[in-house]
């Protein structure tokens, strides 16, 4: 038994993303919030209901989403690549493969990405906008069917695999749920040592044993390769 994905996208100009010091490295930039979530989605449809008249139905239950998790980052890129069908297609495939969706996108998908990001370019270059915050979420539901052990076996396993993936050098998502997590809302204005942005604001971050801290995101695309620290190299086991 496998679990049965639908893959779904929202995309949206959203201004609250938009970091404190914009400086986009080109003359119009999308600086875009690119985020994939997964949820699991069981249900049970083994099942029959008796109406008062007779008649016999089946029925199918559906448990509580499970979320398993979501990956995201932050970056500029430059408008004019979205002009162009083949400009997008290109990042959108780039995004896919840095975020290791191996679940089969439909067409229609990027085809939306395409028409929504194309309009916001067009928008942008009539209104002489130089930076559009797009958020960008690729929403994972997958679907199994309830069978004794789902929850204790087919779930666990499948979350290890893409929240641990990486080379076997990386550190399972698994590891990581034990290591203090900060809300910034008035920490010590400091760099994240990997993007280098200020560690403040809604942000969560990630304090390792060794102290140094990291915005959550950015240290969790550094262990999808790494064990270590990228600072002191401590051994995250």
């Amino acid at each position: 038994m496998s679990l049965q994905p639908f893959v779904k996208l929202c995309l949206r100009e959203d201004e609250s993303i938009l970091p404190a010091k914009q400086t986009p490295p080109w003359p119009k930039a999308f600086f875009i919030k690119f985020s994939v979530c997964r949820f699991v989605n069981v249900y049970h449809s083994e099942g029959l209901i008796q109406h008062p008249a007779g008649e016999i139905a089946n029925f199918c239950l559906c448990f509580e989403p499970v979320e398993v998790g979501t990956l995201y980052n932050t970056f500029y890129h430059p408008m004019e690549e979205f002009i162009s069908r083949d400009g997008a297609a290109k990042f959108f495939s780039g995004m896919l493969a840095f975020f290791d969706v191996k679940e089969s996108v439909d067409q229609s998908i990027f085809d939306n990405f395409f028409s929504k990001t194309r309009s916001m370019a067009d928008d942008a270059r009539a209104h002489d906008r130089k930076i559009v915050p797009v958020a960008v979420e690729i929403i994972i539901d997958l679907w199994e069917e309830f069978h004794p052990g789902t929850f204790e076996f087919s779930i666990p396993n499948y979350v290890d695999e893409i929240m641990g993936k990486g080379s076997d050098d990386g550190v399972c998502f698994s590891s990581l749920q034990v290591l203090k997590r900060l809300k910034l809302d008035s920490g010590p204005r400091e760099q994240c040592p990997i993007c280098f942005e200020i560690l403040a604001g809604e942000q969560e971050a990630l304090q390792l044993p060794c102290s140094h801290l990291y915005h959550f995101h950015c240290i969790l695309t550094w262990f999808r390769n790494n064990s270590s620290c990228p600072l002191c190299r401590y051994l995250i086991e």
